[in-house]
């Protein structure tokens, strides 16, 4: 698809114990349409405004059911479309999830983390300035999570609000510590701005830090264009666009799926099993030991496995236990996961897991982690 050469979510290898794992994944692209009766955005005519999904369509659904439940139910429904824009969109699922979330974020105001969901779905509906909206909410309530800094700005350049975007744009590279892919954003932001020799010398910079990123060129060259006048000024992340990538090979059978899945996360368990580190956070580790003891070994489990693929590419959902072990006992959590599975030298591979964080209390709160069994010395 023609979607800019940008990708807009922060790259990490794997998920880490109480902090999202981020891919970079590119800008959604949507359809548009206007309210309808129906459970869902539907195609047709330019609309005169925007989808909204109908709050009140799953009121008498509710009823009686705690914000968790909710919760659970509509990120479930969204979640593919927001994880993976080559999923398939389905209006009423789409629209229903949408809802629920909504319905969230008026039981408890301060989940930020429902409104962040709020603002990938309604992006992926084609609503912009909705997604715009909620993102914005989600970002005044924590404005130091890179998560909402970054799929804001990326909000406000699809709109082609540069204004509004720069600001957020120079936080991310504040925040990230300078990374190349946040240079590489704040030089996006700068062209479409029309700063263009400040744009010139971010993406130089984010060059030098990841001269290998395919991503990172293909802004440079856009920028040497329109710096060179062979190409206009855009001045919108829509008007920013690259060749559309070659279609996807010849397809697994299912029995081929299932092995490429076992293979892939046999070796990502071993891998995080391996590295402590890669599991849980340095600021996690004193407060799980408290519980433990000094862990001794990582256990990772899957269930739950939602298989599906497009053409040699996997696309699994499954829910990821995992669990710490220490002299004093043992601690676990499970998070609904979705990841991008794709064949190496080595075999097939892991290459990019998204992760839920924990849910939010109705109280705005985080959940604790307690103990799953505990041995009594």
């Amino acid at each position: 698809m023609d979607i800019p050469a940008l990708f807009w979510v922060l790259s990490l290898a794997l998920p880490t114990w109480g902090y999202w794992a981020w891919s970079r994944s590119r800008a959604a692209g949507g359809w548009e349409s206007s309210r309808q009766a129906g459970d869902g955005p539907v195609y047709g005519p330019p609309p005169t405004r925007e989808f909204e999904a109908d709050v009140g369509a799953v009121e008498a659904d509710v009823v009686g059911r705690s914000h968790d439940s909710i919760y659970l139910e509509g990120v479930g429904l969204l979640q593919p479309f927001i994880i993976d824009d080559a999923f398939p969109l389905d209006p009423q699922r789409l629209g229903r999830g949408l809802a629920l979330v909504e319905h969230v974020v008026r039981l408890n105001p301060a989940n930020w983390v429902a409104m962040w969901a709020l603002g990938r779905g309604y992006r992926r509906a084609g609503s912009l300035v909705r997604s715009h909206d909620f993102f914005a909410r989600a970002y005044a309530l924590v404005p130091d999570q890179l998560a909402a800094v970054v799929e804001y700005q990326h909000a406000c350049l699809l709109l082609g609000r540069t204004d509004e975007a720069l600001s957020l744009a120079h936080r991310q590279v504040a925040l990230a510590g300078g990374n190349a892919d946040a240079r590489s954003n704040l030089a996006v932001a700068l062209l479409l701005h029309g700063d263009l020799d400040a744009a010139d010398a971010e993406s130089a910079a984010a060059a030098a830090l990841a001269p290998d990123d395919t991503v990172i060129r293909n802004v440079r060259r856009v920028i040497t264009d329109v710096r060179e006048g062979r190409r206009a000024q855009p001045r919108s992340l829509p008007e920013f666009e690259v060749p559309v990538s070659s279609p996807p090979p010849d397809g697994l059978t299912p029995e081929e799926a299932r092995r490429a899945f076992e293979e892939a996360f046999t070796a990502y368990r071993v891998l995080l099993e391996a590295d402590l580190a890669r599991v849980v956070s340095p600021e996690e580790r004193p407060r799980l030991e408290l519980a433990t003891g000094t862990i001794e070994r990582v256990e990772i489990r899957a269930s739950a496995v939602d298989l599906t693929w497009v053409g040699r590419t996997l696309h699994p959902c499954l829910t990821e236990r995992t669990t710490v072990v220490g002299p004093r006992g043992t601690l676990s959590r499970e998070s609904r996961l979705r990841m991008r599975i794709e064949a190496r030298l080595e075999g097939w591979r892991v290459v990019q897991s998204w992760l839920f964080p924990p849910l939010g209390r109705p109280d705005g709160r985080s959940h604790t982690v307690e103990p799953a069994s505990r041995t009594v010395q």
